[in-house]
């Protein structure tokens, strides 16, 4: 696997950690089973270590920060890592 595609791939299992984050704290049941259901057998624990960054974040929140804008700035912060690694953007 190439360098580019390693890092695609390492952002693109945050990026799901993210969203199955996003879809608990909704309480959409259904959305995070369905995103994990999709996840292969041996990016599984990258996946869970990916969403206990998020939740540890989420817990750590200074005050005037919601959840969302959080979960927000965090998937930016993914695509601009993306953006830089890549030199793309």
């Amino acid at each position: 696997m190439n360098t580019d595609s390693t890092i695609k791939r390492s952002l693109d299992l945050k990026r799901t950690a993210l969203a199955v984050f996003r879809a608990s704290c909704a309480d959409d049941d259904a959305g995070a089973a369905a995103l994990l259901a999709g996840i292969a057998p041996a990016d599984e624990p990258a996946v869970g270590h990916a969403i206990n960054e998020v939740a540890a974040g989420a817990l750590s929140l200074p005050a005037g920060i919601t959840l969302d804008a959080f979960l927000d700035a965090y998937g930016l912060a993914i695509d601009r890592t993306e953006r830089k690694l890549t030199g793309r953007g």
